[in-house]
């Protein structure tokens, strides 16, 4: 599977997030899922137990992620963790399903094949309203990744 298969995003309403991302801005919850019938079903778990509208703290100290999926980590990113009260009671959600649930919430700012490429850049510290949704994350480049509803 090239990319990070398919899965569960947590995304921003606020449409400002997206003035320096090149792909749309999102909080992994699952990632490297086989199928899109795979993702959908928990998408429909998650929003039957909890709804589809969370709010999470961006921590806006920008860091080097370490690749934290145990599917592999294709890209390297740098971004921001975040902090979500319902970040626990989603991991149980997500316990039945194949694939990598993030351990710790967090927002890429970008992504690149190298170090090299990536630059870190602080914001302020900021609540984001978002929105539950499926997506296919196969393939390396972020830009063409989709949203699937």
């Amino acid at each position: 599977m090239s990319g990070y298969g398919f899965g569960v995003w947590l995304v921003p309403k606020d449409r400002n997030i997206e003035k320096h991302m090149l792909h749309t801005p999102h909080i992994t919850i699952m990632c490297n899922m086989e199928t899109e019938e795979e993702a959908r079903a928990l998408f429909l778990d998650i929003n039957r137990k909890m709804g589809k509208e969370f709010t999470l703290r961006i921590i806006g100290k920008c860091i080097l992620f370490q690749g934290g999926y145990e599917g592999g980590d294709p890209l390297k990113a740098v971004g921001y963790y975040c902090e979500s009260r319902d970040w626990n009671e989603l991991e149980e959600v997500c316990l039945k399903y194949n694939g990598d649930f993030s351990k710790q919430p967090h927002i890429s700012q970008s992504y690149s094949m190298t170090k090299l490429c990536l630059y870190l850049r602080d914001i302020k510290d900021r609540d984001v309203e978002c929105e539950l949704k499926v997506v296919d994350i196969r393939g390396l480049f972020p830009a063409k990744w989709k949203i699937l509803g």
